[in-house]
């Protein structure tokens, strides 16, 4: 190892200059390195020798050049790439914190975090897909933990790798792409009509894994892992952890199913469907826990769900009467009177709100009228509405 740092350290003299190894792959070894020119530090990925000759330099470089246009929060950007004493490196941000894989060496996640870095993991995603880019090797190792927050790594090999797969010299040489524990049937029959969904079915895996800690095809060996993918059905997310809500359960199993064409068609469906769970949550948990935290500044909960009741009457009045044909029907949601007493809590009331106006908004069949239209209703009282 201190061999080949000295001599990449001797071939990107004045640009880098490698620090220590970090990790290894099947395909690469990864190491901290600073960038001289810059000032900070990098990670820089090296192709393992046989690997960079199979793919090809020019091939590596135009996949690479490729990827590097891809700009999301939640995916790991590509600062350079080359060729260094004879084999193919790319450099990337250096990210301090640990990879997926390490945070579950603790455990299953909370179902919060989660469901939050599994739509941050799509949200990347759905912006790659895009752009036409297929990571194909979707994996808890490939994604990092920055803060709270993830960012999807490798984008750049993979694409090169299959690249080659395409041009025969990856088959030919028996390497494949992917992890097994995370392919989808298609990708491990090597079909060749395999496309971006075999990247949701890896998400449904990793999804799976964090709410249980273990896959949904667990098995003891690479080929074991193969043979449960194509013979076995996951078990319901939601009965394996109850804590795990109906809807996110369906949503991951959904990315789970062995035909393609029943899965989510694209990460940005799965994305929609993700946000709309997180938005229902977070007004199930506002309505749960102010309550108690009003209780303990001794105001009833009264105070806010007066307006919230009126909400609601009007929604059921929507459903249950049947509008003129040449009337649209209308709903407004009044703003939410803060009577606690207490001005810290006016953010609560206009985020409760912002939440319900949200979710009304995607019902078809109703037009929300303005919150410039309703704004100067708020402080009257419902009878003067």
């Amino acid at each position: 190892m201190t061999n080949v740092i000295a001599l990449l350290n001797a071939a990107l003299e004045g640009r880098y200059h490698i620090d220590r190894e970090i990790g290894e792959g099947g395909m690469a070894t990864v190491y901290v390195a600073r960038d001289l020119r810059h000032e900070r530090e990098v990670a820089i990925k090296v192709l393992k020798p046989e690997l960079g000759a199979m793919v090809g330099g020019d091939r590596f470089l135009q996949e690479i050049r490729v990827t590097a246009g891809l700009q999301h929060p939640h995916v790991l950007p590509l600062f350079d790439s080359g060729e260094a004493a004879g084999m193919w490196y790319y450099a990337m941000p250096y990210v301090a914190g640990e990879s997926l894989r390490e945070r579950l060496t603790s455990g299953p996640l909370d179902v919060p975090e989660a469901t939050r870095l599994l739509r941050e993991i799509v949200d990347g995603l759905a912006e790659a897909h895009r752009e036409g880019l297929v990571h194909r090797d979707i994996k808890p190792g490939n994604v990092l933990l920055s803060g709270r927050h993830a960012l999807l790594a490798d984008f750049g090999v993979a694409k090169a790798f299959a690249a080659a797969a395409e041009g025969g010299q990856l088959t030919t040489a028996g390497a494949s792409i992917g992890t097994p524990r995370y392919m989808a049937p298609e990708q491990a029959a090597a079909d060749p009509s395999a496309n971006h969904r075999v990247d949701i079915f890896a998400v449904g895996v990793v999804a799976y894994e964090m709410l249980t800690g273990e896959s949904p095809f667990e098995a003891n060996t690479p080929q074991s892992s193969l043979a449960a993918l194509l013979t076995k059905d996951a078990s319901p997310l939601h009965e394996v952890r109850p804590d795990v809500t109906r809807p996110l359960s369906d949503a991951i199993m959904r990315c789970l199913e062995k035909d393609p064409d029943h899965r989510w068609q694209r990460a940005d469906d799965l994305l929609d469907a993700l946000e709309g769970l997180e938005a229902t949550t977070a007004v199930s948990n506002a309505i749960a826990v102010a309550p108690s935290r009003w209780r303990r500044s001794g105001v009833m909960w009264g105070a806010v769900s007066a307006s919230a009741i009126g909400v609601a009457a009007m929604l059921l009045m929507t459903g249950v009467d049947t509008p003129s044909p040449d009337v649209e029907p209308s709903i407004a949601v009044l703003p939410f009177d803060n009577e606690s007493g207490d001005t810290d809590d006016g953010y609560f009331v206009d985020g409760m709100h912002e939440e319900v106006l949200t979710q009304v908004s995607t019902l078809d069949a109703v037009r929300v009228i303005s919150q410039a239209s309703v704004a100067g209703l708020q402080g009257l009282p419902l009878d003067e509405v």
